[in-house]
C-alpha cells in the first residue's frame, strides 16, 4: 500500500489530496471510496478534538485513520481538503482562495467531482465506487446513492436523521446540561451559552421564514436554508434507494445522538426488499468514532480515550463493504 499527493477539478476549484492506493498487480482495478467531510473547516485528515474534563489535547484524525484501515483491506481511497480549509482560515497548506458564497451543494458538488476524478484512475474499478460520509458529510450520502449509478454503497458515519435546525438545538441544550453537571454557574452558563442560543434562534428564524436579524448574511441564511433542505429531503431519498447502505454511530456521541441511528435503522426497516441497508450503534463510541472506555464523562482520564478510529467500527464497515463490492 502507498500514498500520492493529487488533485482534481470541482467546479471553478481545483481540489487537493491524498489518494491511497493498495497492494495490487499492475492491471488490477480495486474498489474505490471517497470519503465526505462534517461540518466546519476540515482538512484531509478531518483532525477532530477529543476532550473531557481530565483529559484534555487529544484527537482523533479520523479520515487518515479510515484510508489506512480501507487501504489494507483492498479499497483505492481519496480523501481531500474541503474548500472551506485553507490558508485564509490557518487551517490547511493549500492555495485555495477564501469562500465568498458559501453554498451546502458545493460539498455535495466537490464528493460527485471527487467520484468522477477516481472513476478514471487506472487502480480503480469505475462500477464499485463507494462513498463513505461523516457527520454532515453522510447527509450526502442518500442523494449520492440517487442521483449515480455507478455507487454500489453508501456509509453513513454518525449521521443525523432529523432536521439540521432540530440537531442544532439538541446540542446547545446538552451543553448547558453539561455545564451544569460540572458545577458552573448559572450566569456563567448564560453568557457562555448567548451566542449559540440567538444562532439557535435566528436558524429557526430562517426556516420560518421570519428572521430579520443581521448576524446572519443573505449568503449564510442561504447556506442554512439549504442544509435544512437537505436534512429534510433525506428520509424520503432514502426510501427510495436500493444500493446498500450502512448507518453506523456510538452510545457516546455528543453531537449526533443514537437515537438518529436508531431512526435510520427503523425507516431500513420499512424498505421492501431491503437491498442490504444496516443500522448499527456501537458501545463506547464517540462522535470521533473512537472508543471511551469509562462512564459518565466528568470521570473520563487520558488512559480511557484511545486516539484512533474504532476497531470494531472499522470491522463493521469493510464487513459491509466487502458484501457490497464482491
Amino acid at each position: 500500500m502507498h500514498e500520492q499527493q493529487v488533485s482534481f477539478p470541482s467546479g471553478e476549484l481545483t481540489l487537493v489530496g491524498t489518494l491511497t492506493v493498495p497492494a495490487r498487480t499492475n492491471s488490477e482495478r480495486r474498489p474505490a471510496v471517497v470519503l465526505i467531510h462534517g461540518s466546519g473547516p476540515q482538512g484531509r485528515d478531518q483532525t477532530l478534538p477529543l476532550s473531557f474534563p481530565k483529559a484534555q489535547g487529544l484527537s482523533v484524525s479520523v479520515f487518515s485513520d479510515l484510508a489506512q484501515a480501507l487501504g489494507t483491506a483492498g479499497y483505492v481511497v481519496l480523501r481531500y481538503d474541503k474548500r472551506t480549509c485553507g490558508p485564509f482560515n490557518g487551517r490547511c497548506s493549500n492555495d485555495y482562495p477564501e469562500p465568498t458564497r458559501p453554498r451546502v451543494t458545493d460539498f455535495e458538488d466537490d464528493a460527485a467531482a471527487a467520484l468522477d476524478w477516481l472513476a478514471g484512475r487506472p487502480e480503480v474499478d469505475p462500477v464499485r465506487l463507494v462513498v463513505v460520509g461523516h457527520s454532515q458529510g453522510a447527509s450526502f450520502v442518500p442523494r449520492l446513492l440517487e442521483r449515480r449509478d455507478d455507487l454500489v454503497a453508501g456509509v453513513m458515519l454518525a449521521g443525523p436523521y432529523r432536521g439540521t435546525d432540530v440537531l442544532l438545538a439538541w446540542q446547545v441544550q446538552l451543553q448547558r446540561s453539561m455545564m451544569a453537571e460540572l458545577g458552573m454557574d448559572e450566569a456563567v452558563i448564560n453568557q457562555s451559552l448567548t451566542g449559540l442560543e440567538q444562532m439557535v434562534r435566528d436558524v429557526t428564524a430562517v426556516r420560518e421564514g421570519t428572521y430579520s436579524g443581521d448576524s446572519l448574511s443573505e449568503e449564510m441564511q442561504a447556506f442554512w436554508q439549504q442544509w435544512m433542505q437537505l436534512t429534510d429531503d433525506l428520509p424520503e431519498i432514502a426510501r427510495g434507494v436500493r444500493r446498500p447502505m450502512l448507518a453506523i454511530s456510538g452510545d457516546y456521541d455528543f453531537n449526533v445522538p443514537p437515537q438518529d441511528t436508531q431512526a435510520w435503522g427503523d425507516l431500513f426497516a420499512g424498505v421492501e426488499p431491503n437491498p442490504g441497508h444496516r443500522a448499527v450503534v456501537q458501545e463506547g463510541l464517540t462522535h470521533g468514532l473512537n472508543l471511551v472506555h469509562r462512564r459518565p464523562w466528568l470521570e473520563v482520564e487520558t488512559g480511557d480515550v484511545e486516539t484512533t478510529v474504532s476497531k470494531a467500527l472499522i470491522d463493521e464497515v469493510i464487513t459491509f463493504l466487502s458484501a457490497a463490492t464482491n
